[in-house]
């Protein structure tokens, strides 16, 4: 009772919790006091298709080719409850690098590309950014744009050791047979110049926004922008690159980070004014 072989997606249901196993497709109900309360089968969905939630809202992620061109769509829909077959689409974005026919993508994807960046607010608005420039957005749910943030900045380029990083990881998980040396030269190939410059987004229970900024195999820490909920930036700072935040709110993150003894751990890290150095 209430067993899952691999958890995918973690969120509220029905005034306790569902638990979306990826092996079965299934979503396994839990009470508010964690006992097992059944299980839904989900209606199936194309292999790329990704079910979860955007903090407690339930959301379905998809990638579609589109003629003409058969350029690949990203899109996301916020569903009313995660056993829904649609729902409201509330993104819609053309990924230019990925052109797909039948179920496979027509040339090689470059390294380190762009894909855009989202959360859902607690009103279902939805805060995102196509991730290969500085703008964020905030879409009113049902439609229709509240405020949109516009910056200069870029991502830093991408150096010969980025590169080097990536193509010794990709060569060690992957079968040569079904990834030869050329194709992984023609991913180099179509590489952009430069990082996307927005890694991810997390949206705090009072609605401040928290940006995190490119992530590179050759650098040991990443930038963390806060904006209020009108989209005014706020403060920055920095951690390790190795540091994933999980929860954003007032001063403080839960985050998933390695120790020095290399297991994962989850830690919650508060935020403090930066201490100014004393003058000699």
């Amino acid at each position: 009772d209430g067993g899952y072989s691999f958890a995918v997606a973690v969120g509220p249901f029905h005034g306790g919790i569902g638990v979306i196993d990826g092996a079965r497709n299934t979503l396994v109900r839990f009470d508010a006091r964690g006992r097992a309360a059944g299980e839904v089968p989900l209606a199936t969905r194309e292999p790329d298709d990704a079910l979860g939630f955007g903090g407690a809202i339930p959301i379905l992620q998809r990638a579609r080719p589109e003629s003409p061109g058969d350029t690949a769509v990203f899109e996301v829909r916020i569903l009313k409850l995660p056993t829904d077959t649609s729902g409201d689409v509330a993104m819609r974005v053309p990924l230019a690098w990925l052109v797909v026919r039948g179920d496979k993508p027509v040339k090689p994807t470059p390294f380190f590309p762009a894909v855009p960046r989202y959360a859902v607010d607690v009103d279902r608005s939805l805060i995102w950014s196509p991730g290969d420039r500085f703008e964020i957005q905030r879409r009113r749910r049902g439609g229709g744009t509240a405020w949109t943030l516009i910056s200069d900045r870029t991502g830093p380029a991408v150096t010969p050791e980025d590169i080097a990083v990536r193509r010794r990881e990709l060569e060690n998980r992957t079968d040569p047979n079904e990834v030869p040396p050329s194709d992984i030269d023609s991913m180099i190939g179509r590489t952009a110049k430069v990082h996307p410059v927005i890694a991810g987004i997390v949206i705090a229970p009072n609605g401040a926004i928290l940006i995190a900024g490119p992530v590179t195999p050759s650098r040991d820490s990443v930038e963390y922008f806060v904006l209020s909920a009108a989209g005014v930036p706020l403060t920055r700072f920095t951690l390790p690159s190795r540091t994933e935040v999980l929860l954003f709110g007032g001063d403080s993150l839960l985050v998933h980070q390695p120790t020095r003894g290399e297991p994962l751990e989850v830690r919650w890290l508060q935020l403090k004014p930066a201490v100014a150095a004393r003058p000699e």
